[in-house]
């Protein structure tokens, strides 16, 4: 399993002799907890393989509908309860301010940080270890299986997908994707995330019969 967009590879539950993640210096969170009223952060989100900490829980959903509204207390994040260097940093920008955020991060941390912002309606920015990627996942798991390139079928529909889809033999933009998915797509699917878009899009190309 490969999670946070290529920095972590596992098998769940298990040890293995190939594992990898890559992690970033917990300073930047700290950093942006010191800051995080000027650069307009209203929820800071960190993860490990087995950490999760967040300055608040989520309100209204947010647009993380994989994050906790309410924490327990060994949730909350601070300088403190942050003891190990996390895998993943998601925030939560004021819309106006999003523009300055990137620009800080990029000058402060650019050269150990990418940074990428949702493309949908929510002002979400993601950080993550510089140069590691969803294709540097799809790449790992291909070459630890023996996967041709041309082989691999990539399925994106948001920002942090395009590496990946770029990697693939073929890319799939979801019938809901960005825009900007559709542009470096190969292909669209004719159903969305909602509607078994996947499932239907595999079962035309790969004939693939499905009972009554």
């Amino acid at each position: 399993m490969i999670n946070f967009n290529g920095n972590l590879g596992i098998l769940p539950h298990q040890a293995w002799n190939r594992e990898y993640q890559y992690t970033i210096d917990k300073e930047i969170v700290a950093e942006l907890l010191a800051k995080s009223k000027s650069l307009g952060l209203s929820l800071i989100a960190v993860e490990g393989r087995d950490m999760f900490l967040a300055n608040h829980g989520v309100k209204n959903n947010a647009g993380f509908g994989f994050f906790p509204s309410t924490l327990e207390t060994d949730q909350v994040l601070s300088q403190q309860s942050l003891r190990d260097n996390p895998i993943s940093i998601t925030v939560q920008v004021e819309p106006e301010l999003k523009a300055g955020l990137i620009d800080f991060l990029q000058n402060q941390f650019g050269d150990q940080v990418e940074v990428s912002p949702w493309g949908g309606p929510h002002s979400i920015v993601e950080i993550a270890t510089k140069g590691v990627h969803k294709s540097t996942g799809l790449k790992f798991l291909a070459d630890y299986y023996g996967i041709l390139q041309k082989d691999i079928i990539a399925f994106g529909d948001e920002g942090n997908d395009v590496t990946m889809m770029q990697y693939a033999g073929t890319g799939v933009a979801m019938k809901n994707a960005i825009d900007k998915i559709k542009e470096f797509a190969n292909d669209v699917t004719d159903f969305s995330n909602d509607d078994d878009g996947v499932a239907r899009y595999l079962q035309d190309r790969m004939d693939i019969a499905v009972g009554e």
